[in-house]
């Protein structure tokens, strides 16, 4: 299941998901089978300036709390995995879904696309690769959008190779003794470690083997999820 949500804002203990979108797309014949977008009742969206969901369409045919929640899980469970974009996000915000046995995917974080030289972001990704990209920040248009990345990279690659290898475990890793070099910075980037403005350090989450592969010190610092997983989790 390619999933994707929208919220009224960042942080899962104030804000809330708004919007939900699906895509089942078949790993033997390379192609959405079904899919699905809904949103969710609601009075506000603090975040309109970012994914343009008017609160008219919210208060008129967004569905109740549960029955939005039942839905999602239905759709889950016809999947034997989920993939999202930043999916420690989505799931901070679907805490609901905690029971549910899926594996989770990260198709920023987990999965290593070929070829990729630069941003992860899902624009850049589908940017990268020839595909068009008209919107973006709706949940159906991103969940199209990462079906349509699923698509080309299957033209030249085994898509179940790749979700093999996200499924693997990782540890989260921070460069050792970064201070601010440039040259270390850059090798850190062009490895897949990300900048954490607030404690200041580049951190990615790696299998043993792509760990053992880094040609500057690294450490680990634990199981490797991020604040939003960390929640999610509690």
């Amino acid at each position: 299941l390619l999933f994707d949500t929208e919220t009224t804002g960042l942080d899962p203990m104030t804000d809330t998901v708004i919007e939900a979108a699906g895509a089942l797309w078949s790993i033997e014949h390379k192609c959405i089978v079904s899919a699905f977008s809904l949103l969710k009742k609601a009075d506000q969206n603090p975040g309109y300036a970012i994914n343009k969901i008017p609160i008219e369409g919210l208060v008129s045919y967004g569905a109740d709390h549960p029955s939005f929640i039942s839905t999602i899980k239905d759709w889950v469970l016809l999947a034997d995995a989920v993939v999202a974009h930043n999916a420690a996000f989505d799931r901070a915000f679907l805490p609901e879904l905690h029971g549910v046995q899926r594996q989770w995917i990260c198709s920023c974080d987990d999965i290593e696309w070929p070829g990729t030289g630069g941003s992860k972001s899902l624009i850049s990704l589908c940017l990268e690769r020839g595909i068009g990209v008209a919107s973006a920040h709706r949940a159906l248009a991103d969940v199209l959008l990462l079906a349509r990345l699923f698509e080309r990279t299957a033209e030249t690659h085994d898509i179940g190779q790749l979700l093999a290898l996200a499924v693997m475990p990782r540890v989260k890793y921070v460069v050792t003794n970064r201070g601010f070099d440039v040259k270390r910075n850059a090798a850190a980037k062009r490895a897949g470690f990300r900048w954490d403005p607030d404690k200041k350090e580049w951190w990615a989450r790696l299998r043993e083997d792509q760990a053992n592969a880094i040609d500057f010190k690294i450490h680990s610092v634990g199981c490797g999820g991020d604040d939003y997983e960390q929640r999610w989790r509690g």
